[in-house]
């Protein structure tokens, strides 16, 4: 039974000095430059690496609280999860719908797009590892650090929303997502430090940013999954020619392009009585079709101008 009384003080009530602060956001803001600066030369392993040190490096304040004798009871009461958790899905469903809206009309669109850097190529076991950590290792770091460490420095500092707006630009910059999402992720830390003084626990915030990062990871892998499903390919790969068409280099073998009697060294100059010089000719053609469509293609053998139909295929599983 848990007896201790809830006014027992808690990791969120340690103190930090200023260095405390410039030290422990040090390191943080020189990773997010040098994953800016290095972008192009970083490899998934690396970039793995650099993010496990990160996710280490956020739960140091309550190591460092720890190691003051502090009661760094970060997520005390303990009894109070299955209170803290139905309101961290619900904070987390709403807030979801706002950054979605958010970031579509920033963008111009209304396609109703994931937020952050998932694409329909992204393969599902990628999805499901990444899904892993920003479901159950992210949200716990992230809270430990940005509220239950830097919200709590600059709140003994500055005004209460001062300090929510200045850790949450930190927050928001730190995540090396595109400059349309910054915004939302902004606006996702102002949540966070709202539902920590409201509840006052560490505890809401966690299972706020948990809930949302796996509707966001869940909407992520249905995406992809519907992708694979819903969207048409022809079967071929090719490189285009300027001016000249798209030059077939594969075939697939069984597929619809293969049973037409497309060659590699065709070159194809117009799919569904439009032109096509690229591959992003093709998809905008292809865009309103489904897969097992029947779609002329018109291509150039031997210096003939031919015409067969193609019966379009499914894309691979996307596993990797």
């Amino acid at each position: 039974m848990d007896s201790e009384p809830a006014s027992a003080p808690s990791f969120l009530d340690a103190e930090w000095t200023f260095p405390d602060v410039v030290v422990l956001l040090s390191v943080p803001l020189v990773w997010r430059a040098a994953v800016a600066w290095f972008a192009d030369r970083l490899t998934t392993p690396i970039s793995l690496g650099l993010s496990a040190v990160l996710l280490a490096w956020q739960f140091l304040p309550l190591g460092l609280a720890r190691f003051r004798r502090h009661p760094a009871g970060a997520l005390r009461p303990r009894r109070r999860w299955y209170v803290e958790a139905p309101i961290g899905l619900a904070l987390a469903l709403a807030g979801w719908a706002i950054v979605v809206v958010l970031t579509n009309v920033l963008a111009g669109a209304t396609r109703g797009e994931i937020p952050g850097p998932v694409s329909a190529g992204t393969g599902l076991v990628w999805l499901l590892v990444v899904s892993f950590f920003a479901v159950f290792v992210g949200p716990p770091a992230e809270e430990v650090f940005f509220r239950g460490f830097l919200y709590r420095a600059l709140r003994r500092r500055l005004p209460r929303l001062a300090a929510a707006f200045l850790q949450a630009f930190v927050f928001a910059i730190v995540h090396p997502f595109p400059l349309l999402v910054l915004p939302a992720i902004f606006l996702l830390g102002l949540a966070f430090a709202f539902a920590l003084e409201w509840r006052r626990t560490l505890l809401a915030p966690i299972f706020f940013h948990a809930a949302f990062n796996g509707i966001t990871s869940a909407a992520a892998i249905l995406w992809v999954l519907s992708a694979w499903w819903t969207t048409p390919i022809l079967d071929i790969q090719g490189e285009p020619r300027p001016g000249e068409g798209w030059q077939v280099v594969v075939v697939v073998p069984g597929s619809g392009a293969e049973a037409a009697g497309l060659e590699p060294g065709d070159r194809i100059v117009g799919i569904g009585a439009r032109a096509v010089a690229s591959v992003e000719d093709a998809r905008e053609v292809l865009a309103g079709r489904s897969v097992g469509d029947p779609v002329e293609v018109e291509f150039v053998r031997d210096g003939e101008a031919r015409r067969v139909t193609v019966r379009l295929g499914r894309r691979p599983f996307p596993w990797y």
